[in-house]
């Protein structure tokens, strides 16, 4: 092969990283604050029987927030969230959020 080829090849894939790490990090963070800003109805995809006796004792702020918590993958978040709205204790809490989990994932 010619060396010019595998140069040209090596300074592209090197480009194609620099490019993807400087531009791939800030794409994240303006993704997460858009998602973050929009608004979702997260009640009409809650349709366990046990999921949506838990929605609905929750007000649709407080949903929404413990929702968008389990989608991200931060389920201890989510339970201390749903523990300060409910006054639950921790396993409750957990159980609930499992629940929940199941329905939102």
């Amino acid at each position: 092969m010619d060396i010019g080829i595998i140069i040209l090849a090596l300074g592209c894939l090197t480009l194609g990283f620099v490019v993807g790490t400087k531009f791939g990090s800030s794409g994240s963070k303006q993704f997460s604050r858009i998602e973050a800003e929009s608004p979702r109805p997260v009640r009409t995809q809650i349709t366990t029987g046990a999921a949506v006796q838990i929605a609905a004792a929750l007000p649709a702020q407080d949903l929404d927030e413990i929702t968008m918590l389990i989608r991200r993958g931060r389920l201890l978040e989510a339970i201390k969230h749903y523990r300060s709205v409910t006054g639950q204790g921790l396993k409750e809490s957990k159980d609930a959020i499992e629940l929940l989990k199941k329905d939102v994932m």
